[in-house]
């Protein structure tokens, strides 16, 4: 990624663009510390090690080579090569699992799960069930309670 976008080879010609207009046959370079934009596929050059753990759960990068899918979300841990786009948004991989997560109506036994939202008394704190998936909060200030 560069300071505004990404590297995009368009026209015979390499600029700049922002990720959110990419489009799939674009080629793209990415290189170590990138967060890849969108699916692609590898072309020549050497070996990548990517980092897919927000997507799979694996906790070691992984080797990509010439050929291999690199999935949008995955961080380039070592490595630079050219890729061409073949999905962005609701249909790269990330997107797809988003759209299954979202569009379930069952609430898990994970979902269920309590949490306490803080508030300035601690003895008021009142527990609330997750009911969506991938619910982040952010607690700050929390009053020490010693």
């Amino acid at each position: 990624m560069y300071l505004n976008g990404w590297q995009v080879l368009r026209d015979g010609r390499w600029t700049e663009q922002e990720a959110a207009i990419l489009v799939p046959g674009d080629i793209i370079s990415i290189k170590l510390g990138d967060i890849v934009p969108a699916d692609a596929r590898l072309l020549e050059g050497d070996s990548l090690k990517i980092d897919q753990s927000a997507l799979t759960g694996e906790s070691l990068p992984v080797s990509k080579n010439s050929g291999d899918e690199v999935f949008s979300g995955s961080t380039v841990k070592q490595g630079e090569i050219e890729a061409i786009v073949i999905a962005t948004g609701v249909h790269t991989f990330f997107g797809k699992a988003a759209h299954l997560v979202d569009s379930t109506n069952q609430v898990g036994h994970f979902q269920k799960g309590c949490i306490c939202l803080p508030s300035p008394d601690p003895t008021k704190w009142k527990p609330r069930a997750l009911d969506r998936p991938f619910v982040l909060f952010y607690l700050q200030n929390i009053p020490n309670t010693k």
